[in-house]
């Protein structure tokens, strides 16, 4: 049987539909019978029905995944990666040279001047960076900060570093923590530069 598709046409004036016995189908999947010009209002809301049905999904699925996207972006997971990663890579070490760091509670030579406490709040692009190497930069950076406050002050050593991320106090020895996102990460530490024996 050949099937019968349905084709609105203007006929004088009148909106009709033609049968079409060449296409393999109709739209709204009647393959036996052509529809009369009576019918066509039926079938054209119908079908304007299904359209819309369509595109009321189509508008769910590019909302939820606008909602997805933005989860995605407005991402700020709190990790924490090992100090000595950074410290013992020799492009970060040249960075660090002439002051030492101790964090935590680290023993530490005796201090003969103690210059106050410091904050370093810093912050990296993490576009095309793992987590990790977006954190140890800006770790890194924060570290330089903290290494030119004690040249200038005449230190030589920030001892007793933490983070202090969306103030959260957070010490450790081995482990410094950060907030890393799609777009950004960021480090804030405390600690002390002092003049060390």
């Amino acid at each position: 049987m050949a099937a019968c598709a349905w084709v609105e046409a203007q006929v004088h004036g009148k909106t009709c539909l033609k049968a079409s016995l060449s296409a393999p189908a109709d739209r709204l999947g009647y393959a036996t019978n052509c529809l009369d010009a009576g019918q066509a209002g039926f079938f054209r809301r119908v079908d304007t029905e299904m359209s819309s049905m369509k595109y009321t999904r189509f508008l769910l699925l590019a909302c939820v995944s606008i909602l997805l996207s933005n989860a995605a972006l407005a991402r700020d997971d709190i990790q924490s990666f090992p100090i000595a990663d950074v410290l013992n890579n020799p492009e970060y070490a040249k960075r660090l040279e002439g002051v030492a760091f101790y964090f935590g509670e680290q023993a530490h030579p005796p201090i003969t001047t103690n210059f106050g406490e410091f904050q370093s709040n810093k912050k990296t692009n993490a576009s095309n960076k793992s987590d990790k190497e977006a954190c140890e930069w800006a770790f890194l950076s924060a570290l330089v900060s903290f290494r030119d406050r004690a040249l200038s002050e005449g230190g030589n050593a920030v001892i007793r570093i933490r983070g202090y991320y969306k103030k959260n106090a957070f010490s450790s020895e081995t482990e410094f923590q950060c907030g890393a996102g799609a777009l950004m990460a960021g480090v804030t530490l405390k600690g002390e530069v002092v003049k060390l024996n």
